[in-house]
């Protein structure tokens, strides 16, 4: 993307017409879209620098209401907590798969 000009146009996905639409409804007033979209942007990448990366979620079946991996315990119990059957057989599959990982360094490290 080129940001050295005065205009930039994004092609935007049915998936991301809601989004748009719940920023532009919180938006302040006295500021662009535009600025308030790098604010937002900005903001995430300051928030989540060591922690996750957009090319993190390129997958569809990640969802943003997952909680940061790193975020508290009670985050994650509520989370827990508000699932689905199918939702919480994925989380217990994806910490598995977590698991065998672990326990393949730890045997690499020690």
């Amino acid at each position: 993307m080129q940001f050295n000009r005065n205009t930039v146009t994004l092609s935007v996905s049915h998936q991301a017409i809601p989004i748009f639409e719940s920023l532009n409804q919180i938006k302040p007033e006295n500021i662009s879209f535009s600025l308030f979209l790098a604010e937002v942007a900005n903001d995430f990448v300051q928030k989540n620098r060591k922690s996750a990366r957009l090319t993190d979620f390129d997958h569809e079946d990640v969802t943003a209401e997952l909680p940061l991996f790193y975020a508290s315990i009670s985050k994650w119990e509520k989370h827990v907590n508000s699932l689905n059957s199918d939702d919480f057989k994925k989380l217990q599959r994806r910490l598995s798969q977590l698991g065998n990982l672990i326990s393949k360094q730890t045997e690499k490290r020690l």
